[in-house]
């Protein structure tokens, strides 16, 4: 019973793409093809095109995403240094020159890791489904920075 696969998709050996599943790249058919092989239109590897599942997706755009949320975790970071070096500085020099400048870095961190975050999956798959959301987030951006100018 632990030997039964979960996966949607149904292969043979050696892993062969048995049902009409097109290219994550060029939409070609890759029904036949090895899962080690490439497209033969656009040489994307068949193995990217075969689910949703973010392994199955383009490297460049994950790492962008991963930079995204990186960004967004050192803004926590930095937001949190910049409250203990705000307390040290107004308590000792009577300033608030840090609190402005934490502010303006932490804007900055979180501006670029939600663009990066917002990134469009380079095969357009889903877009239908969340492009709209994520054309919202990236105009709520832009407006944001331009406010803040």
């Amino acid at each position: 019973m632990g030997d039964v696969d979960s996966s949607p998709f149904v292969f043979l050996e050696p892993k062969t793409v048995l049902i009409d599943t097109p290219c994550r790249n060029c939409q070609y058919n890759l029904r036949s093809l090895s899962l080690q092989g490439l497209c033969p239109e656009c040489a994307t590897p068949v193995g990217l095109s075969v689910g949703d599942l973010l392994l199955y997706s383009d490297p460049a755009w994950l790492r962008k995403l991963c930079a995204g949320i990186n960004f967004i975790l050192i803004t926590i970071l930095v937001g949190i240094a910049g409250i203990i070096l705000d307390v040290i500085a107004s308590a000792i020099f009577r300033s608030t020159v840090p609190s402005v400048l934490v502010g303006l870095a932490c804007g900055v961190l979180v501006f670029l890791g939600c663009w990066f975050l917002t990134a469009p999956d380079p095969s357009g798959l889903g877009e239908h489904q969340y492009g709209l959301s994520r054309r919202i987030v990236r105009i709520a951006l832009l407006i944001g920075v331009v406010d803040n100018v």
